[in-house]
This record gives C-alpha cells, sequence and structure tokens, in this order.
C-alpha cells in the first residue's frame, strides 16, 4: 500500500528540486558549447642547431590540437621539418622570410594522438632556432585550418595582414620575431603565451585570442624598443576553426591567458632594462 504524501510537502520538493535540475542543464550546456582552450604550451631556445627537441610537461590529450610556432636565422628560407614521437602529421600553416635573414612558420597537428609526446624541429641549415609549442582542445579534428595571412614590416608597429574567418569561434594564433632583441606588447584583444628567450632578451612570440564571430581580422604587437633593433620585424597568423561539438571541460590554463596573468605583478608587455643586445639573428 503506497503512503500518503501531504500535497505541501510534495510542493517543496519541487521546489528544491527544480533549481538544481536547472543548474545542472546550465552547466551541461556551458561545457557542451565551451570552446578552444589552451590546454599547455613550452619553449625552447635551443641555440644554433639544425634540429632540436622539446617534450610536452604533462601527455597529449587525443583529439587535440598542436601548434609549433618557430623562427630560425642565417637564412629567409629555411625549410622547416616537424616531427613527434606520436607520429602526428603536421601541416605548414604559414611561412615568411625576411631579408635580414631570419625565417618565421606556424605549423600544426590535427585530431592529435594521446599520451607523453616529444616535437622535434629540424631546419635546413645550422642557425639559431627557437620554437614553441601550444596543445589545444576544441579545434576541429579534420580541416581546421580555416585562414592564414603572413607580412613583413619596418616599423616597431607589428601587423601580420588581415585575414577572414569564416566559422564563429576561431582561434587566432600569431608568430611573431625580430632578428635583434625587442621589447614586446601584444595587440588589442590578444594575449602574449610566450616568450623566446625569455625577457628581456626575445626574439620570438606568440600570442592568441578566440574571434567571436567571423569577421576580417589582423594580429598586431608593438615593439617597445630601438628603432634599430627592428630591422624588418615578421609576423605569421593562422585562424583554426572550433569543433562545433567540442567538450573541453576545464583545462590547466584556463583558456587564453595573458602575459600579466603567468606572471603575477608585472605589465602584459615586455621590460626595457638596458641590458645589452645581442645583434646575432
Amino acid at each position: 500500500m503506497s503512503k500518503f504524501v501531504p500535497s505541501s510537502l510534495r510542493l517543496r520538493i519541487v521546489r528544491s528540486t527544480v533549481p538544481f535540475l536547472f543548474a545542472l542543464w546550465v552547466a551541461n550546456s556551458v561545457q557542451a558549447q565551451s570552446g578552444i582552450t589552451l590546454v599547455q604550451h613550452a619553449n625552447k631556445d635551443a641555440g644554433t642547431t639544425t634540429a632540436s627537441s622539446l617534450a610536452f610537461s604533462r601527455p597529449n590529450t587525443a583529439g587535440n590540437w598542436i601548434a609549433v610556432c618557430v623562427r630560425a636565422g642565417y637564412s629567409s628560407s629555411q625549410v622547416f621539418t616537424i616531427k613527434d614521437s606520436n607520429a602526428n602529421t603536421y601541416h605548414r600553416a604559414a611561412q615568411v622570410g625576411m631579408s635580414s635573414a631570419v625565417s618565421l612558420a606556424i605549423f600544426y597537428a590535427e585530431n592529435i594522438k594521446g599520451g607523453p609526446n616529444t616535437v622535434s624541429v629540424w631546419d635546413s641549415v645550422s642557425a639559431p632556432l627557437r620554437f614553441v609549442l601550444l596543445e589545444y582542445s576544441g579545434v576541429a579534428p579534420t580541416n581546421s585550418l580555416d585562414a592564414a595571412v603572413k607580412g613583413t614590416g619596418t616599423s616597431i608597429a607589428l601587423n601580420s595582414g588581415s585575414l577572414t574567418t569564416t566559422a564563429n569561434g576561431d582561434l587566432l594564433l600569431a608568430d611573431m620575431a625580430t632578428p635583434n632583441v625587442a621589447s614586446f606588447t601584444a595587440g588589442s584583444g590578444y594575449a602574449l603565451t610566450d616568450f623566446v628567450p625569455a625577457e628581456p632578451n626575445t626574439k620570438l612570440i606568440s600570442e592568441q585570442r578566440i574571434q567571436p564571430t567571423a569577421e576580417a581580422r589582423a594580429a598586431r604587437a608593438v615593439l617597445t624598443t630601438s628603432v634599430d633593433a627592428v630591422r624588418q620585424p615578421e609576423s605569421a597568423l593562422a585562424a583554426a576553426r572550433h569543433h562545433p561539438r567540442a567538450d573541453t571541460g576545464p583545462s590547466p590554463d584556463r583558456g587564453v591567458r595573458s602575459a600579466a596573468a603567468e606572471h603575477p605583478g608585472r605589465p602584459n608587455r615586455r621590460r626595457t632594462d638596458g641590458a645589452p643586445r645581442p645583434t646575432t639573428t
């Protein structure tokens, strides 16, 4: 025999359960719609060499996306080869060379294999080699490259040139370099992820933003340094499509972070402290 439940008690049960179910639905909806997220990143100043390797600090997650930003000196037409210990396939998104004999490029691997991973970079000329590794979740597993552009300049205002994205929620990843050490400030809406070498001797940076809607966009940065250190800076910008069914959940890096977030108490720009500025490219 079923027990009688007073209507007042049933009402209290409903009132206490509905907010919980609504909160659970909202949490699941937000997680299901979460966009591209930076999971982990690392960089290396490898010195003068034709090859160098760097391991991710944590295992990669299957289905994620890896970007490799590379800068090498002594040649404006370096040929780069990227491989890793998980046999992922790398594609070149953009490459640019400048008259001051520096090559800059962005490579990527999509729908990657999971597990510990070491990435190796080869260049065709023995030269100063610097590179950045970035792992993202939420990127489309196939045909992920939406657009790419590259450019060179002659002023302290770096500009990649404009590209037009075709999908909402794209990752815009920029790779910027100078022949000599310089002080970098991120462009509006972008967050710096890496300085290579470390401040205050940087020659390569990477910066990123998530583009909410499909439109034309360029990557920019400002060099707060002497003009003689500029000597034709260069930039490359790649846009990666968001996976429409991405379910990334929380990640260690909590998405796009600024240099100020990486280094509390320090502004999102390079310091100029009078340190010697080597000219070797």
